[in-house]
């Protein structure tokens, strides 16, 4: 896996979608994220400032790709994208991970 700091801000917190994206407890079927961090610690987590965390959160829901829902729940749009600007494609291949599928 590529380190953290070799990766912008947007590969970052779409690696951390992704990875919060493989847990059971999110709703897939609706397509939203339960998020149990809030923007400050995420960007603790990711190495970004809480700035850089909202900017790219606001980017990515302008072009339509990831959509906050509340404080805590982010509801994704287009998967595929997300997959793509997470920067590691590969790494989300069928064949080398389990898929996740939204309805």
């Amino acid at each position: 896996m590529v380190l953290r700091s070799k990766k912008n801000a947007e590969e970052r917190l779409c690696s951390f979608i992704l990875n919060l994206a493989t847990h059971a407890e999110n709703d897939l079927n609706h397509r939203l994220l339960r998020v149990p961090m809030n923007r400050q610690d995420i960007a603790d987590y990711l190495g970004l400032t809480i700035e850089t965390v909202s900017r790219t959160i606001t980017k990515l829901a302008s072009r339509n790709i990831v959509v906050p829902e509340g404080r805590h729940a982010l509801r994704i749009m287009n998967l595929g994208r997300v997959v793509q600007l997470s920067g590691n494609a590969d790494d989300f291949l069928e064949k080398t991970c389990h898929s996740v599928r939204l309805h």
